[in-house]
């Protein structure tokens, strides 16, 4: 656990001059909140923008040569990868959590009403989203490096943009999604136990094609 904690740290540390691109998420929510987009639209661009961010800090690993530190700091393999998918969900979390407070001023100021309801089904299907972007590009990063495999890191985002037109030109998917929004309740809990399941699945793939490259 000792070693996953340092991972994060040393995450932080690499990703610190880059964290000034947050700002333009910042630009991006408020833009999109003055246009009336609804939280859930926030949230998923939040969660685009979020995935598209944290594949520089692959960039970083490789450029810096940076897998001779972590072998350096007494990190197992294991802890390396636990700690790298960590510190992306934390990413995501104060990234979900900026937009709904950017929402909840500007609701405030324009006399809008918060609805926490949307906010948290946002949530879910967002951390979805991002989840299953992640889950799809880490493993490949971690095997091939990032030169090698950003060719096919854009694969997951064209997957997901798939998924989301998909109901709009298939009326099968359209009425499945219709009925599964009349229980917001299961949506928000199967989003968030796949999200999980997704990310869980992802790291053990990571480890393996870690150990392999390594």
């Amino acid at each position: 656990m000792s070693g996953t904690l340092k991972m994060i740290r040393l995450d932080f540390l690499t990703m610190k001059s880059q964290l000034v691109m947050y700002l333009s998420l910042v630009v991006i929510v408020i833009m999109f909140e003055f246009m009336g987009s609804s939280v859930m639209v926030l949230c998923l661009n939040a969660a685009w923008f979020t995935a598209l961010f944290l594949s520089s800090i692959f960039v970083l690993q490789e450029k810096n040569n940076l897998d001779q530190l972590y072998g350096s700091v007494s990190m197992r393999l294991r802890e390396i990868v636990a700690g790298r998918y960590l510190y992306m969900l934390l990413n995501f979390f104060l990234t979900y959590a900026a937009a709904l407070v950017i929402h909840s001023v500007i609701s405030l100021i324009l006399n809008r009403q918060i609805d926490f309801s949307d906010a948290l089904l946002g949530f879910s299907v967002s951390l979805l989203v991002f989840s299953v972007i992640i889950g799809m590009q880490s493993p490949l990063f971690f095997k091939m490096g990032y030169s090698k495999a950003k060719r096919w890191s854009f694969l997951p985002f064209l997957a997901v943009m798939a998924l989301v037109v998909s109901p709009t030109l298939l009326p099968a998917v359209f009425r499945i999604i219709e009925h599964l929004m009349m229980n917001p309740n299961a949506v928000i809990a199967g989003c968030i136990l796949l999200s999980f399941a997704v990310l869980s699945a992802s790291c053990m793939l990571s480890v393996q094609a870690y150990r392999k490259r390594a």
